[in-house]
């Protein structure tokens, strides 16, 4: 295991972009396809997939917060347990 040390700024920015590619992730995800219209889970794996990913950003985010203390970005809590599928997703 790699140990990486961030200064509070790089940590920041970090944290930054952590939380726009989470929210990137969910902009895409709100793209409906057709293969979403016909999927049982209301969105085709591909969609799925970009959700994950944003919970995944947003998950790393969280434990970043846990030893850093960092910025409150677009009004965001600094910590979300939740996940947002279906309904921030929701066309």
């Amino acid at each position: 295991m790699t140990l990486l040390t961030l200064t509070t700024a790089q940590a920041a920015l970090v944290a930054t972009a952590l939380t726009e590619a989470e929210q990137y992730r969910r902009d895409i995800a709100k793209t409906w396809c057709p293969a979403c219209a016909a999927a049982r889970d209301g969105a085709c794996p591909a969609h799925l997939v970009y959700v994950s990913r944003a919970d995944d950003y947003r998950g790393l985010r969280h434990s970043l917060a846990q030893v850093v203390p960092l910025p409150n970005t677009k009004g965001q809590p600094q910590c979300c347990e939740h996940r947002s599928w279906p309904e921030s997703a929701t066309p």
